[in-house]
């Protein structure tokens, strides 16, 4: 059984001596720890809100234009935009993701899943296309 994520913020000294404490009696309860650390703060709930106002209103503007999502990506990609690894993640490997195991963040893939929806893209999308990309073995 997975324990479940937790979170911790240590900014003090006393946080920091919290952390290591708690850090300590998880390692001698589970097999396997995998921590994640960053020293950069998460976007604030008024940049999320933001966000949401700002594609809520752009959805709101395509509307009235009449401008469905086939005629927008149409636009776009007469554009003749080139590939990024930002553009992979999010057009192919978030939509394969999000309809074959229900999750938005890769974060919370299991490594069974990451390997199910590597072979659905390789074998679905890019066999399609003339294109073999292997995973990368050390990341398997």
């Amino acid at each position: 059984m997975r324990p479940k994520y937790t979170y911790s913020v240590c900014d003090s000294r006393d946080s920091r001596e919290a952390f290591l404490k708690r850090a300590k009696e998880f390692m001698e309860e589970h097999e396997y720890v995998e921590w994640r650390w960053t020293t950069d703060r998460e976007r604030t709930p008024k940049q999320q809100n933001a966000i949401e106002v700002f594609c809520r209103e752009v959805a709101e503007r395509f509307n009235g234009a009449g401008y469905s999502v086939k005629l927008v990506l149409e636009e776009v990609s007469k554009k003749d935009i080139p590939w990024t690894q930002a553009g992979v993640k999010e057009i192919i490997w978030r939509n394969v993701q999000r309809n074959m195991v229900k999750k938005e963040s890769t974060t919370r893939l299991t490594t069974k899943e990451v390997n199910e929806i590597y072979e659905v893209i390789n074998e679905s999308v890019l066999s399609e296309l003339g294109i073999y990309v292997p995973f990368p073995e050390k990341d398997r």
